[in-house]
């Protein structure tokens, strides 16, 4: 992945997340934001963001996780638990963005959930 298209994924990914949250929008495509995030932990593999711009994906990160519980019922909707079945090979469990229901179950091990999101997430792990 070139850089531009990483730093594209990223600001759409936060840009989204952040601060353009129209309700129409939001519920069309926030079942795919999974897939934006796997894009941007491919290119931060490759690419360096500043210490500025890793708070604020972090924050994307933390408002997904808040949004958890209405993304789910769209990933049914748009077949995303087929994709994590048919690309299992690939979907690991460290990609914690492919696993909601099962962070929303207490089901995903608890110590691969990125440290940024344990606050976030740790009511349904009581």
């Amino acid at each position: 992945m070139d850089k531009k298209e990483f730093l594209e994924n990223l600001e759409y990914y936060i840009e989204f997340l952040l601060f353009d949250r129209d309700e129409i929008f939001e519920n069309d495509m926030i079942s795919q934001y999974h897939i934006y995030r796997e894009e941007i932990d491919k290119g931060l593999k490759v690419h360096r963001i500043s210490d500025e711009k890793n708070v604020v994906l972090k924050e994307a990160d933390n408002a997904y996780m808040r949004d958890i519980k209405k993304i789910l019922p769209l990933w049914e909707q748009d077949g995303i638990y087929f994709l994590r079945e048919k690309y299992k090979d690939v979907i690991t469990k460290e990609m914690w963005y492919w696993w909601i229901d099962e962070i929303v179950k207490g089901e995903y091990p608890i110590e691969m959930i990125p440290d940024h999101l344990k606050k976030e997430v740790e009511q349904y792990y009581k």
